[in-house]
């Protein structure tokens, strides 16, 4: 009794124009487009970096890498023990020291220690 009133009620609305047509005019959507960031850069911490070191360096080359080119170790990053966070000791900017730093052929990584928040998209 159930599967026949559904049947019914189906087959009314489809024959009565309700359902779709091949005749409708299709409408196209124009997707959102995100407005852009207030922000030109992403932001960074001053004065740090991220760098990785190329594989097969022990610490102690590590280290010297550092103490030349005025570094100080803040935090092994990640589990490779080739990612750091330091310090830059000298007072150059990020910028600066990341051009000096991407002249080192033992370090294949050097980046700013970016700041993320929920809200960034």
């Amino acid at each position: 009794m159930i599967k026949t009133l559904i049947f019914t009620m189906l087959t009314v609305f489809l024959t009565s124009g309700c359902g779709a047509s091949s005749d409708l005019p299709v409408q196209h959507i124009e997707p959102v487009k995100q407005q852009p960031s207030s922000k030109a850069t992403p932001e960074y911490v001053q004065g740090q970096l991220i760098i990785q070191f190329v594989a097969g360096l022990s610490e102690e080359q590590h280290l010297a890498i550092f103490r030349k080119h005025a570094l100080h170790m803040v935090e092994l990053v990640g589990l490779s023990k080739r990612l750091y966070l330091v310090q830059i000791e000298d007072g150059k900017t990020v910028e600066e020291k990341q051009s000096e730093l991407e002249n080192v052929p033992e370090i294949s990584i050097t980046e700013p220690n970016f700041i993320s928040r929920l809200d960034d998209k």
